[in-house]
């Protein structure tokens, strides 16, 4: 098995084309939102989320995620989609826990999503303020798993279980992340895997004393999926619930 996965783990790398490709498009957009942002008076920073901004991308994708992080609370989407049309010709709205928006560049595919910009978890107006928590996690926990968690994610696409969409019911990035660090990497993630019951549980940062603390303390209603990963940054949130 481990030359298949040091095969593996060329295929996981991302050329140099690339990686120069999503600097240049971040940079470009940035450039051309900045000015945007404060000409309006904006007060408003940018923050590379998602996959790219872990590092955990994938060769041959083309998505990059971008949150505009807002320092004062009102209605964000709609600041931003004014803020976005003044930028780019064509931007599509998108339905959300709050409304997010995708424009391409360079070929790229950004989704831009606004939040609040906040110091502290609890202080979230909306699940979405969560993410660059995520992302700063995941960047503390996963340097020296990145190859592991890019190979699990190539592991649970290539099963057809990556995807927390309603579609799909499977595995989001985020819960492949966790689930590779809480295991201390790919190989011993898949013995892990074969020994979860019919529910299971994992809690990373160990929030709660066990399993059956977290569920009287975890809402019902956010258990219903067989797997309860108690989400490093919001210890009230599944985030295997899809």
């Amino acid at each position: 098995m481990d030359k298949l996965l040091t095969k593996i783990k060329k295929q996981v790398t991302l050329t140099s084309n690339e990686i120069s490709g999503i600097k240049k498009t971040i940079k470009e957009f940035k450039q051309k939102i900045d000015p945007a942002l404060a000409k309006n008076k904006i007060e408003a920073n940018i923050f590379v989320g998602g996959s790219v901004g872990k590092g955990a991308n994938l060769p041959g994708l083309h998505d990059i995620d971008i949150f505009i992080r807002f320092k004062k609370d009102g209605e964000l989407s709609e600041i931003l989609e004014n803020t976005l049309n003044s930028c780019f010709e064509k931007i599509t709205r998108l339905k959300g826990s709050r409304d997010y928006f995708k424009v391409e560049l360079n070929g790229f595919e950004i989704e831009v999503i606004p939040v609040l910009y906040i110091t502290r978890p609890n202080q979230a107006k909306n699940i979405t303020d969560h993410s660059p928590f995520h992302v700063n996690w995941s960047k503390r926990k996963s340097s020296k798993l990145i190859e592991d968690i890019k190979i699990s994610k190539l592991f649970f696409r290539g099963i057809g279980a990556y995807g927390a969409e309603s579609w799909i019911g499977g595995f989001s990035g985020h819960v492949i992340e966790i689930m590779t660090v809480k295991y201390g990497g790919f190989k011993k993630m898949l013995k892990g895997i074969t020994k979860w019951q019919e529910t299971s549980f994992l809690d990373v940062e160990k929030h709660y004393v066990n399993e059956k603390e977290a569920r009287i303390c975890i809402s019902k209603s956010k258990q219903e999926s067989p797997l309860l990963v108690v989400d490093p940054i919001d210890k009230e949130r599944n985030a295997a619930a899809a």
